[in-house]
Order: structure tokens, then C-alpha cells, then sequence
């Protein structure tokens, strides 16, 4: 099996990643000021981004090398000869955006109930509890595909 993901090649990228997924998930249970959060949010994401792509970079596997990625991203897109009108790419973009939104608010909504439920068993900092399965699942799953 191909792995497509070249975020978890290392050891310490897998890690990374589940540390990553735990601490932005859990941020609503420390960080109240949503302006502050959506900064510590961001420093979490180019933090964890920064740490795998050097793990990547440390890495003897010459498939992983941004050259690599590049050179086989490059490969894909010229065997691809079907080029898009700007009305298709338009579109595709707009699907693409109407996923997001549509993700974020199935989630928003889960993770809500989620909360309100683990509040009523008595759990002071629910977003850590999911944020806690959440990376267990990103570290398991990233560590199954290898």
C-alpha cells in the first residue's frame, strides 16, 4: 500500500501530529479570549507543520524529500492533460468551499453536543477529553498506514 500522507513518515511526525490535533482541540478548555485562541491555534498548526517537515527533511527516505514531493506532484499534473474551463474550476471551487463549510459545521455542532454531554458526566474540561481521542486516533491511524 502506498502511503500518500508524507506527514507521518518519521516516528516523531506521528507524534507531532497527535500532539498537535490534542492541544488545538483543547484549547477552548484554557484559552476563553476567542481572538487569543484563534492565535494559539495558529501557532500550533505552523508549530507542528515547522517540526514534521524537519523530521521529514532529517529523514533518510529520499521519497519524502520536498524535491521528491514536488517532482512527483509536477509528474501527476502533466500526465493530468484535461485542462478545466474557468467556469469548471470556478465551480470545483465552490464545491470544494461548500465541503469545508459544511465539515466545519457538522463538527462545530458534534463537538458541541460532545461537550454538553461530557459536562453533564461530570467532565471539567471536556475539549481535552476529545482533543485526548482525537490524537489517539490521528496517532493510531497514522501508525496503522505505515
Amino acid at each position: 500500500m502506498n502511503n500518500a500522507n508524507p506527514l507521518d513518515d518519521t516516528q516523531i511526525g506521528r507524534i507531532t501530529q497527535a500532539l498537535a490535533i490534542t492541544t488545538y482541540t483543547a484549547t477552548p478548555d484554557y484559552i476563553h479570549n476567542k481572538a487569543l485562541r484563534t492565535l494559539a491555534k495558529l501557532g500550533i498548526t505552523t508549530t507542528a507543520l515547522g517540526i514534521i517537515s524537519y523530521a521529514n527533511l532529517q529523514d533518510d527516505n529520499p521519497d519524502n524529500d520536498p524535491q521528491a514531493i514536488i517532482g512527483r506532484l509536477e509528474a501527476e499534473l502533466a500526465a493530468d492533460d484535461e485542462t478545466l474551463s474557468p467556469t469548471e474550476t470556478y465551480l470545483h471551487l465552490l464545491g470544494i468551499c461548500l465541503a469545508v463549510w459544511a465539515l466545519g459545521t457538522i463538527d462545530a455542532a458534534l463537538t458541541q453536543k460532545l461537550t454538553k454531554l461530557l459536562r453533564r458526566m461530570g467532565v471539567r474540561k471536556p475539549h481535552t477529553v476529545l482533543g485526548a481521542i482525537a490524537g489517539g486516533l490521528v496517532y493510531v491511524t497514522s501508525k496503522s498506514e505505515k
